[in-house]
């Protein structure tokens, strides 16, 4: 989750072979990441909880196939994610 996607620019300039995607509210940097190496970018606007929102991207990544079960996801956001300021978070969840 990312307003400003620093953490994606910072990620894909490592080339990691996995994929990152992120989730913004920020519609004009979902063109800016679709240049970035590996990055695919995805609008989400709710900003409710930390947890329900690594639930739901985690379960929206599954429905569109980009992850399996076995898969690790690593997922960053700001606590508290209401007040949409600096990456403090990491979350590390196998896809079940």
């Amino acid at each position: 989750m990312t307003l400003s996607g620093y953490t994606a620019f910072e990620i894909s300039s490592h080339r990691p072979e996995a994929l990152t995607f992120i989730f913004t509210s920020n519609r004009a940097l979902l063109n800016a990441v679709s240049l970035l190496w590996g990055v695919r970018g995805f609008y989400y606007d709710k900003w409710e909880s930390t947890d329900n929102t690594i639930i739901e991207v985690n379960e929206f990544l599954k429905s569109k196939k980009l992850v399996k079960q076995g898969d690790i996801l690593i997922n960053t956001a700001a606590i508290p994610i209401e007040a949409k300021g600096k990456t403090n978070m990491l979350k590390i969840t196998v896809v079940d």
